[in-house]
């Protein structure tokens, strides 16, 4: 480095510096959002990150749970299953 871009005690110091802090922070983003990224997907996540689950299939699941506690019976099951698979 030339004596130029340096101060008096020889540190680099101006736009160069503020620039790789700035660059430093914008990749320590984005290596934490592949992170996160990846961790979602590989556990399956219930609520990704890009795109949306269809509702239909999460309220066929809701049904499908209650029906297994007791909370409705047979009939009303099949009557409110035939509805969402319509839809």
């Amino acid at each position: 480095m030339g004596y130029e871009m340096m101060n008096g005690a020889g540190v680099a110091s101006g736009w160069g510096m503020a620039f790789g802090g700035l660059m430093m922070v914008f990749w320590f983003a984005i290596m934490v959002a592949v992170v996160v990224f990846i961790v979602r997907w590989l556990s399956g996540a219930q609520t990704p990150l890009i795109g949306r689950k269809d509702p239909a299939a999460s309220a066929l699941a809701l049904l499908q749970e209650r029906f297994a506690k007791g909370e409705i019976d047979s009939a009303e099951y099949d009557e409110r299953s035939q509805k969402l698979r319509q839809n």
